[in-house]
């Protein structure tokens, strides 16, 4: 579905992915191991395509889930990611460690 590749990441934008396959639509977004800048602007975006889609009538097309990305190299998962992830209360979030060693 969405491009993939080990270390930097290679996603710059908000792009969907959509399969037919029970109307399964990935959303992927660019990493947030930037610049604090870029991340606040990245998690605005973030957002707003959340706001976006629970606001659809269709409920295929609202967010069911989301899935967060935590680097196991990285060695750290710092209060502004936790705070960022508890402002979708209303969403399941499943933490997936990547690049784990385990």
């Amino acid at each position: 579905m969405a491009q993939e590749d080990v270390g930097e990441s290679i996603t710059n934008q908000i792009e969907e992915h959509t399969r037919d396959v029970r109307n399964f639509t990935l959303i992927d977004t660019p990493g947030l191991c930037l610049n604090e800048n870029d991340r606040k602007a990245i998690q605005r975006e973030i957002q707003n395509k959340i706001k976006e889609k629970n606001n659809e009538n269709d409920i295929e097309k609202k967010i069911h889930c989301i899935w967060y990305c935590v680097d196991c190299q990285a060695n750290h998962f710092d209060e502004s990611e936790l705070n960022f992830i508890k402002q979708f209360n209303n969403i399941p979030v499943i933490i997936v460690l990547t690049q784990s060693c385990f």
